[in-house]
């Protein structure tokens, strides 16, 4: 049976390499800490983000545009305020 063909949206292309670039960057900061507890800090609260980042980028790779894509931005969203809220940067 052929595989049923996966819907893009390019916009939401756009929208996944922006978040790529913006955790990358992010990354990056936290990796400039120099004090190693502080940095751990950071990572450890930064992780979730991260984690619903390759969720986005393994959906949308996989299976195109979807509900669980949706759903997931609007959790990244969600992630990263959070992470905002409890850490000042």
């Amino acid at each position: 049976m052929p595989k049923k063909r996966r819907k893009l949206s390019p916009e939401h292309d756009k929208k996944i390499v922006l978040l790529k670039r913006d955790v990358e960057l992010f990354i990056a900061k936290i990796g400039d800490i120099r004090d190693d507890e502080l940095r751990e800090e950071f990572k450890s609260g930064y992780r979730p983000v991260v984690n619903v980042w390759a969720f986005l980028r393994g959906e949308y790779d996989t299976n195109g545009y979807t509900e669980d894509l949706l759903r997931g931005f609007e959790r990244y969203d969600q992630e990263l305020e959070k992470f905002n809220s409890e850490y000042e940067f």
